[in-house]
């Protein structure tokens, strides 16, 4: 039983993350049940059409994934960009998922699960699979995507790059948030420390966990966001990023560069630093071309930044897959993007593997574990965050040598054994040897 906020059909990074791991379960002749929301992520609905949905929902059956899961639906309530709305459609989301197990548990409707998988980038999800852990005696693995409870550190920090604090977040500052900040702290803690095993991204993220709960190594166990891109893999006719050579490097190439974001344009990624740097590097005689692609709580901020600083920006929306791929080929580079904050240098973003797998230059505003598989693999440029004059300067040189926007084929090969051999394993022999350890500790 997976337990989660995020589901297909919705198609952001956590969805495609259990799509491809569900596949992975179901291969192996599990049977997998996921209790979420229905589709609600960023999506504007009424109050009205709010409570049709919640209604609708209320008796329906379990719905069929695409990779024969079942999936019970529980409720939600519209949220915003803001992270008080946020919290709370995360938090009733949570109860609802806990009356479901509940009800499931008291009538006998389903068997007890073999085990429990809370997935968490929502922190009240980690709160709800303990809970149904508990309902169902059954015992519970954390998948941990992101770096919490260190990320509740960087509150203070979490709103810089929307330009605005709205009035209820100056309400809850000071000494509640303290006070949340500290129970979650103590609560994730906890969680963390009953569950049989805990999953992570990265093997950063992995060392400090082990040496944080004082655990064995082989409770925590890594298994990146290598699932494949959702669009073909570039040939070399097809994109404007392969077979770079000398006769590339023409007077008129010198002058320009063409940079890609693709992602969340939000508070942990701060692309006004991105967009300063596009203004130092026009100041150095190199044109950058910013196109940015998606949605997020910081967007409004960077566009009216670079309106305010003349920066050559063009904004999209989300794309479907098959309009993203003519993006890719009319990129140079593509942007990875993160903020300083302590934790994130335990973060790669998935974006990362992605355009490894598609053989695409990466400029990578990252430190830690990110910059290091960058610099390693040779997939691309890494410039420290937070450094708007590095990053004029890294995308001035790119462009006066194009022949660096060749990635080395290695970053490619490295991903596909990730998906291909090192991720399954790893995660298939967790999910087998915690199910057996119960076994045999229900047998003794």
């Amino acid at each position: 039983m997976v337990i989660s906020h995020y589901w297909y059909p919705e198609n952001g990074v956590p969805q495609r993350r259990w799509q491809w791991l569900t596949g992975l379960l179901v291969d192996e002749g599990y049977s997998v049940t996921a209790i979420a929301p229905p589709p609600h992520y960023l999506r504007n609905i009424s109050t009205k059409r709010w409570w049709q949905s919640l209604h609708s929902t209320k008796n329906r059956g379990p719905e069929t994934g695409p990779q024969g899961e079942k999936i019970d639906r529980a409720s939600f309530i519209p949220a915003s960009h803001s992270l008080t709305s946020k919290s709370l459609n995360q938090l009733w989301s949570a109860i609802s998922t806990i009356r479901i197990a509940a009800t499931q548990r008291a009538f006998r409707q389903k068997p007890r699960p073999d085990l429990v998988i809370g997935t968490v980038p929502a922190i009240p999800t980690a709160v709800a699979s303990y809970a149904v852990a508990k309902v169902w005696k059954s015992p519970l693995v954390i998948d941990l995507r992101d770096a919490w409870p260190e990320l509740l550190e960087t509150s203070d920090s979490w709103n810089a790059a929307t330009g605005a604090v709205s009035r209820r977040e100056k309400l809850l500052s000071g000494l509640p948030m303290t006070v949340m900040k500290r129970l979650a702290t103590w609560t994730l803690n906890r969680i963390f420390a009953s569950a049989e095993a805990i999953i992570v991204t990265s093997e950063q993220h992995r060392f400090d966990l082990i040496d944080a709960l004082n655990t064995t190594p082989e409770r925590v166990v890594t298994v990146r966001n290598v699932f494949p891109p959702e669009i073909p893999l570039l040939s070399a006719t097809q994109s404007s990023l392969s077979g770079r050579t000398e006769e590339d490097r023409t007077p008129e190439s010198t002058k320009f560069l063409h940079v890609l974001y693709a992602g969340t344009i939000g508070r942990a990624q701060n692309l006004s630093n991105a967009v300063i740097a596009a203004h130092l590097a026009k100041q150095r005689g190199v044109h950058i071309k910013l196109r940015l692609i998606g949605a997020g709580a910081a967007k409004q901020e960077v566009v009216k930044l670079a309106q305010e600083l003349g920066v050559d920006v063009e904004v999209f929306g989300r794309v479907p897959p098959d309009q993203l791929q003519q993006h890719y080929v009319w990129a140079d580079t593509a942007l990875v993007h993160l903020t300083d904050w302590p934790p994130l240098s335990k973060a790669v973003p998935s974006k990362t593997f992605e355009l490894m797998a598609l053989g695409i230059h990466i400029t990578g505003v990252v430190s830690g574990e990110a910059a290091q598989l960058i610099d390693e693999l040779g997939a691309g440029s890494v410039v420290s965050p937070e450094n708007p004059r590095l990053l004029a300067e890294t995308w001035t040189t790119l462009a006066r040598d194009r022949s660096l926007l060749n990635p080395d084929a290695q970053a490619a090969a490295w991903v596909e054994e990730e998906f291909s051999q090192t991720g399954p394993t790893q995660f298939l022999r967790l999910v087998e040897e915690v199910i057996n350890a119960t076994k045999e500790s229900n047998c003794g």
